[in-house]
């Protein structure tokens, strides 16, 4: 830290058996323009070695899959106030060999590599309170394009759009998360239909050591789709209920 700047930076090396060494690198520059403004900007590489599953799964792993390499930059600015907080983030990504799910020449959908592709996005979040309820509002606009043949990724959402209040009283801790996804591309040139998921969450700490957990994902029992592949419809969970307990020694 320097004053108003602060820098980072970082150099990581992956040496996998099967796929060799990998050598990836980030750098990072923030700086304040005023008390309440931070300009941040970041560029990164990344390796990504295929998943046993991705290799190996039974009828559908891929044995032939090369590892995923990819160089992201990013740009945001920051905003800090006493009412609300607040990001605005846009960033670039490119991929070399992107592992996707794709049907391959019998038609099977396997993991796959996209030889390349870029990934651009912008993603907004605010963060306030209204009395003892806390609130983050997030959105997320993503254009995923294979750059060979220039059609859009599939299974991958244009936009997403979410709002998650917390509320903690005493020993309890109460939350409610919307997340609204978007239209999906497919293969076959159509759409998933866009949906709207309701989770709600419910803590109480008995103890200093024991904290239990009450979680409904999907209250509203909504019905959608994730992805389509061929033949099969990837459908998402129906409502479902979540008991947790958790004691710390």
């Amino acid at each position: 830290e320097f004053g108003d700047l602060t820098a980072e930076a970082s150099v990581r090396r992956d040496d996998d058996s099967v796929f060799g060494g990998y050598n990836t690198w980030n750098v990072a520059v923030g700086y304040f323009l005023f008390d309440q403004f931070q300009l941040v900007a970041s560029s990164g590489t990344a390796f990504n070695a295929p998943t046993f599953n991705d290799l190996y799964w039974p009828q559908s792993g891929n044995p032939d899959l090369d590892p995923e390499e990819s160089r992201s930059t990013e740009v945001g600015v920051y905003g800090y106030h006493d009412l609300f907080d607040w990001s605005l983030v846009a960033y670039r990504s490119k991929f070399d060999n992107l592992i996707a799910w794709a049907p391959n020449s019998s038609g099977q959908w396997v993991p796959q590599n996209v030889n390349k592709a870029e990934m651009k996005g912008i993603e907004l979040a605010v963060d306030f309170s209204t009395g003892p309820i806390d609130h983050k509002l997030g959105a997320e606009w993503l254009d995923a394009v294979d750059e060979e043949t220039k059609e859009d990724l599939i299974s991958r959402p244009e936009h997403k759009f979410s709002w998650s209040p917390t509320i903690s009283v005493d020993k309890v801790d109460a939350s409610l998360t919307v997340l609204h996804t978007g239209e999906r591309p497919e293969s076959n040139g159509e759409y998933l239909p866009s949906y709207t998921t309701v989770d709600l969450g419910l803590g109480v700490r008995a103890t200093e050591q024991l904290k239990l957990g009450l979680r409904v994902n999907n209250l509203l029992d909504e019905e959608y789709q994730t992805a389509a592949s061929g033949t099969l419809d990837y459908i998402g969970a129906e409502r479902n209920l979540l008991a947790t307990l958790n004691y710390q020694f």
